[in-house]
């Protein structure tokens, strides 16, 4: 949609028309587009609490009972079967899909299709290959819980050694698993998104934007409680402004723009959504701004209570 909206598809006006850095911006723009698109897509519906009370909540809960229904005759793999028995999954596609039991079977088939592929083991049994080799390979880490018991994960693609579509997406949603799989941490998760250092190359990486968000979306709905996007680029809030009349107030709540100066102290900042992060959380973010962004330069994260929900060795135990 962020090409067609832009037009970065007509060959005849790349070569022609705009200049090459022209055009890559204009890549830069409609990748920037299509995962502000995906982010909000991700969080459609997270008014979980709204879709599932009032006029909506019949309607859900009808969706939900042929869900169960229908997956009582399936033959699951014990990954899916745990899953399953869990009402609170199933009526989470029930919500993504307003109440269409149709459209609600396809993308829970589709969902415990890739879960059997990709999840096949326990979550605490879960690896990342890429970061097992080396420990700088991605840059997708719990920082714990916050006040509200909300699993925050901060992400910064400069700091990866390798955003491999493939390799991304595995080790974000394995991630992600491991803390869902802990019955003290809140179904939703807070994503810390780190600009500083986004370069053309990072945002160039289109086959993996859109691999995981479409896991996002399609995998795990109604999971994405709020998205932190720290220091992002002005043409981020521009595509924020373009957008707004189109998304409904409670999916724009979500995806929240936080500017920090570095060094600044977290805890004093005036953007509501940082005070729910635990005092250790907001020291650790305060620090890590002021690091070179590049793979490997993170403050460690011993001093934060992640305990049981790092599941790699991606995460910077050492300075």
């Amino acid at each position: 949609l962020g090409y067609h909206i832009l037009g970065v598809f007509s060959p005849l006006r790349a070569k022609s028309r705009v200049s090459q850095s022209g055009f890559r911006n204009r890549v830069a723009r409609a990748l920037l587009l299509t995962l502000l698109l995906g982010m909000t897509a991700t969080a459609h519906d997270a008014s979980f609490d709204r879709a599932t009370s009032g006029g909506r909540a019949e309607k859900a809960e009808q969706c939900c009972q042929g869900l169960e229904a229908w997956v009582a005759g399936l033959d699951l793999h014990e990954v899916n079967r745990e899953f399953c028995n869990d009402r609170r999954n199933l009526m989470r596609f029930a919500v993504a899909r307003r109440g269409n039991l149709e459209g609600a079977r396809k993308q829970l088939e589709k969902a415990l299709k890739w879960r059997e592929e990709h999840l096949t083991v326990d979550p605490l049994d879960l690896k990342c290959e890429d970061c097992e080799a080396n420990g700088r390979s991605h840059c997708f880490f719990s920082l714990g819980l916050d006040t509200l018991g909300r699993n925050v994960v901060y992400a910064s693609a400069p700091r990866a050694l390798t955003n491999e579509a493939h390799g991304a997406v595995m080790h974000m949603s394995r991630t992600l698993e491991l803390g869902w799989s802990h019955g003290h941490v809140a179904p939703q998760w807070v994503w810390i998104v780190d600009f500083n250092g986004f370069s053309m190359k990072d945002a160039m990486q289109i086959k993996t934007s859109v691999a995981v968000m479409s896991t996002f979306t399609d995998v795990m709905p109604e999971r994405l409680g709020e998205i932190l996007l720290v220091n992002p680029p002005t043409i981020l809030s521009i595509i924020l402004a373009a957008i707004k009349p189109f998304v409904d107030d409670r999916t724009m709540s979500k995806v929240v723009r936080v500017k920090m100066k570095l060094g600044e102290d977290v805890s004093s900042h005036s953007n509501p959504s940082l005070h729910t992060l635990q005092p250790c959380q907001q020291d650790w973010l305060s620090k890590a701004l002021t690091y070179k962004p590049v793979a490997g330069s993170l403050p460690p994260i011993h001093g934060l209570d992640t305990d049981g929900l790092l599941f790699a060795t991606g995460a910077p135990v050492n300075e």
